[in-house]
């Protein structure tokens, strides 16, 4: 946690040249979640465009570089799209 909480991702980038790229992940999602009159509990975190750049994590559907690029995008877990019954 030290250094990387105590610098922003700009002087990390600025400040060690052998850091290629940034991103930033908060928590901040948490509470219930209403879709197709269906309560389900959500809990998850704020992150960059840049997280799937950075992080290898595959989609089973959408585009993962366009994935967080519109406001208000949000990527979900397969159990949450069943849990909403949005498959």
């Amino acid at each position: 946690m030290g250094l990387a909480m105590a610098m922003s991702a700009g002087e990390l980038k600025s400040n060690y040249p052998c850091i290629e790229a940034t991103t930033r992940l908060m928590i901040g999602v948490g509470g219930d979640s209403v879709y197709n009159q269906k309560s389900v509990e959500m809990r998850g975190f704020f992150a960059d465009t840049s997280f799937f750049r950075i992080f290898s994590f595959d989609l089973e559907k959408g585009d993962k570089i366009r994935a967080m690029s519109l406001p208000h995008s949000v990527v979900i877990t397969s159990a949450m799209a069943i849990s909403c019954s949005m498959t």
